[in-house]
């Protein structure tokens, strides 16, 4: 027995059981008799055959849509499955207990899914009332409500049915989806760029791909309001206004260093946690000034599932331990030594692309880029095996695809392939040049699709290059693609493979495969566990320790068996983490002594002076402290980087792995150099080619202190603790406040000193007052990241034409209540351009309202232009003084003379020191 049931507009509800069949439609000879606009006499027929129950259209005039997309033929029904006939829903249940569960949610109005999908447009009602709906599962995604609506798509809460995550859920419309440029665009700037920024500010995002021709970006779900929701209640208090222009500048300082220009910030787009709220771009628009750019809600972080709560009662983790480490607490390594493959379903996407396009156009010659440890052979070897088994499962004749591979990491790798033409013929009877004409012979004629595996390009031969330019050029004439992996620093060692690449350019696709991030690490972990995992730090520890590297976090998954960190009980079943990082540093550091143990004098000398620098150190910095040459000293730092001594920051940016044994490694150099060094070293880390950090900052004021010039450690110890803050790192603030009340303790007896450090501290804070209750209070501030920038869907990078998208010729995008005169005038502008965009906003937050109310669209750009904001003067006396002069720094009308992100944080800092202080003195 099956159901229909009818929620109609006033709230009734009309419902109908049948058996074998049905069939709905407004007139009465109709089973079940639904009168409203658009629905044909006889509309659709339900009808049971064998187990199931299917839907069929009788030819109605409108159409019928199941689950929001139009029936074009019959279709097999799902209980909670919801059928929209004319302007009314119908939910269909296959059982009599089946009423509660719901099939679908909202999504796009029936109006633009008819439009898109080509379906008969119904006439004579308003199609723009229909209903909104979705099917509830969109491939690995659970939809659970409909967050808001935009131009470009909608925002869903949802969960990640592979991890049980909850997250948000970006999908855009089909009609737009099925351009290609936009998808580009779509996926490799608004996802990628926005995932670059690791900033508390910034709205996370997990991945981007397409599931079920849905175009989708996941994100981080805050449940939250907008700015522009919490405006409607009028103007906000002064200390509130402070806090939201301090961390959308923080957010915007993160973004403007990785040379990402937002391009739309605007209340919308800035997302208060804690608030009931829609998420990005997706809530109510401004009227009249919406572009369809869409916004985004986001939630706290979710945790791992407790171990002890299994997700499934499914042993087969349990069998798979057992037979391979028998019934112990504490298993071996051997566990993990043949590791599951870390799916990369966006990666994998884009080969498939290609191999379509080369069965359908010409070959591509497909580059995969990243660090070792990334997983890049691995990757290929699971995408050829996959490709293998459907050609296989597909009974190809000997005519189907060919798989070959070269090898260039190997003296015979040449060889190798002249013999996977031909097995026959030995390839010890020709020379390798002959080899490689007698190759390029074959390839011409064989018309016979064909990949080309090359393993370890970054060390081809002079011929193995000859051989891949000669097959590029023939690529657009031959079914042949060619996949192959390289690691950034080969590509800089080996001239041939640089004389390649610019001549294989014109079929040349890259795929850069990145770290992976920390919820990537928890889905893996939760894969390769099944639910069983006790403790929810495992994945970010992970990935603070391997930094999203595999291949590094693999072999920490070993060692954490072997130190008894992971166990497995196989009584309780479950997979227990107990972390001791204090205990497991000091053992690494015991492990990398004893390499230092046996490394050369040279080599000991060059970790010695590299650990007294600190923690972090830059190559030329250590170059100019040691007195080896800096060619030899290049190898040796290369040499104690490939020993596991050193992490590459960047290109000579290192860090030690260890800090354990980096303090022990600095002890070693001898008390009378130290002075000296100290004071080498203050002056060397003022000319560094890295962006400011707070552990820089901190380096600097170490070696201040080092060599005894306190007034110049506690001004960087200020710059420090006032970043550290910028990112959220408290702890690490409340580090630097401490080591200045420490210093200002010392000095209690020597005047001179305590006299410049007190000058220092009366600069900084602009008054003189009790340090210690200051530095005490300020180091006691657990500020947390709860305003998020979201919506990077027009973002574009200061430094290139990402992708070759022409982002200087291309329109002014974004709200005009929001942009900047320069953006009004066709320039595509720049970080200062944001800072006009938030100064506008700090004007209505004071205010109640926004700036020009009266004017829209080009009236109101070319006011921006012309008139000079200011904020009224009643409304000045409820903020400290100099916020008027923040204020109008934010919105000079030549962007040179506007203030940038880290001038507007280092002023909103002071207000908010001045309004604390104002509000302790007022009580």
């Amino acid at each position: 027995m099956a159901r229909v049931l009818w929620r109609k507009a006033d709230g009734s509800i009309e419902e109908f059981s049948f058996s074998s069949r049905v069939v709905l439609g407004r007139d009465d000879e109709a089973d079940f008799k639904v009168e409203s606009k658009g629905i044909s006499r006889c509309h659709i027929l339900i009808e049971e055959r064998g187990e199931n129950y299917v839907l069929s259209d009788m030819g109605s005039t409108n159409g019928t849509l199941l689950n929001g997309r139009p029936l074009l033929d019959e279709a097999q029904l799902r209980s909670g499955d919801r059928i929209c006939i004319g302007t009314e829903v119908i939910e269909f249940f296959a059982g009599e207990g089946a009423a509660e569960t719901r099939g679908s949610v909202s999504t796009e109005p029936l109006s633009r899914t008819l439009a898109r999908e080509g379906s008969p447009v119904a006439r004579g009602y308003d199609i723009s009332s229909l209903p909104e709906v979705l099917p509830r599962t969109v491939g690995r995604f659970e939809l659970e409500e409909k967050l808001g609506q935009g131009g470009m798509g909608a925002v869903y809460r949802a969960r990640d049915l592979e991890s049980g995550d909850e997250v948000a859920v970006k999908f855009i419309r089909q009609n737009i989806g099925r351009r290609e440029a936009f998808l580009e665009y779509f996926h490799h700037r608004e996802a990628v760029l926005a995932r670059e920024i690791n900033h508390p500010n910034v709205i996370r995002i997990y991945e981007h791909g397409v599931e079920e021709e849905q175009h989708f970006i996941s994100m981080e779900n805050i449940r939250g309001q907008s700015l522009y929701q919490v405006l409607k209640r009028g103007r906000m208090e002064p200390g509130e206004v402070l806090e939201i222009l301090r961390q959308v500048a923080c957010g915007l300082s993160a973004a403007h260093l990785q040379g990402v220009v937002h391009s739309d910030i605007k209340p919308a787009n800035i997302l208060l946690e804690g608030e009931t709220a829609p998420v990005e771009g997706a809530g109510e628009g401004e009227p009249g000034e919406g572009d369809g750019i869409l916004e985004f809600e986001t939630e706290e972080e979710l945790p791992v599932k407790a171990a002890g709560e299994p997700k499934s009662s499914d042993p087969g983790l349990w069998r798979e331990i057992e037979k391979r480490v028998g019934r112990q607490e504490v298993p071996p390594e051997a566990i993990l030594d043949d590791p599951p493959y870390f799916s990369r379903p966006s990666e994998e996407r884009f080969l498939e692309h290609y191999l379509d396009r080369m069965k359908a156009e010409h070959g591509f010659f497909i580059l995969v880029e990243g660090e070792a440890g990334t997983g890049k052979g691995r990757l290929i070897s699971e995408f050829l095996l996959r490709q293998k088994r459907v050609a296989a499962s597909a009974g190809e004749p000997a005519g189907g695809m060919r798989f070959l591979e070269l090898d260039c990491s190997r003296i015979e790798g040449l060889p190798l392939l002249y013999e996977q033409f031909n097995p026959k013929i030995s390839a010890s009877r020709a020379t390798l040049r002959e080899m490689v004409e007698e190759l390029k012979g074959w390839f011409d004629e064989g018309g016979q699709p064909t990949i080309l595996r090359v393993l370890d390009m970054g060390k081809a031969s002079p011929l193995a290059c000859q051989l891949l330019a000669y097959l590029a050029a023939k690529m657009e004439d031959l079914p042949l693609t060619i996949i192959a992996s390289i690691e950034p620093e080969e590509m800089r060692k080996n001239d041939s493979v640089k004389t390649l690449l610019p001549s294989i350019e014109k079929v040349l696709k890259q795929l850069y495969l990145r770290p992976l991030t920390g919820y990537q690490i928890q889905r893996y972990l939760q894969a390769l566990f099944r639910g069983y995992l006790q403790g929810n730090d495992l994945s970010k520890d992970l990935y603070r320790l391997s930094e999203g590297n595999i291949a590094r976090m693999l072999d920490l998954l070993r060692s954490f068996f072997e130190r008894g960190i992971l166990t497995v009980n196989s009584g309780s079943k479950t997979v227990s983490y107990r972390p001791d990082f204090r205990e497991l540093e000091l053992e690494e550091g015991k492990n990398l002594y004893e390499k230092y143990r046996q490394a050369g004098r040279v080599e000991r000398h060059v970790l010695e002076y590299a650990a007294f620098i600190g923690s972090s150190f830059f190559f030329d910095t250590l170059a100019r402290l040691h007195d080896l040459d800096e060619t030899s000293l290049y190898f040796v730092v290369r040499q104690l980087l490939a020993d596991g001594f050193f992490t590459e920051e960047s290109r000579t940016w290192y860090r030690f792995t260890n800090v354990a044994f980096q303090r022990y490694m600095a002890e070693r150099i001898s008390l009378p150099d130290r002075g000296q060094l100290h004071r080498k070293l203050s002056r060397l880390l003022q000319d560094v080619p890295v962006p400011e950090s707070p552990g820089l900052y901190q380096l600097r004021a170490t070696h201040y202190c080092g060599c005894r010039e306190y007034s110049k450690a506690v001004q960087c110890y200020l710059e420090g603790a006032h970043l550290a803050r910028n990112v959220y790192k408290a702890d690490l603030a409340r580090e630097m406040y401490q080591e200045i009340l420490r210093i200002y303790r010392e000095l209690a007896r020597r005047e001179i000193p305590r006299r410049e450090v007190t000058g220092v501290l009366k600069s900084w804070f602009g008054r003189d007052g009790n340090w210690y209750k200051i530095l005490g209070d300020l180091g006691a501030i657990e500020s947390r990241a709860n305003v998020k920038i979201a919506d990077f869907g027009i973002s574009f990078r200061t430094a290139d034409e990402e992708r070759g998208y022409p982002v200087g010729q291309r329109p002014a995008l974004g709200t005009p209540r929001y942009l900047a005169p320069e953006r009004g005038d066709g320039q595509r502008g720049g970080p200062r351009s944001d800072i006009f965009s938030l100064g506008l906003i700090a004007y209505e937050m004071v205010c109640g309202e926004a700036v020009f109310p009266a004017l829209k669209g080009k009236a109101l750009v070319d006011a921006y232009r012309k008139k000079k904001v200011r904020l009224p003067p009643d409304e000045l006396g409820r903020f400290p003084g100099g916020f008027a002069e923040l204020v109008e720094g934010m919105l000079q009308i030549n962007p040179e003379r506007r203030w940038d992100a880290e001038q507007v944080i280092r002023e909103v800092v002071k207000l908010q020191f001045e309004y604390r202080m104002g509000e302790q003195g007022g009580k």
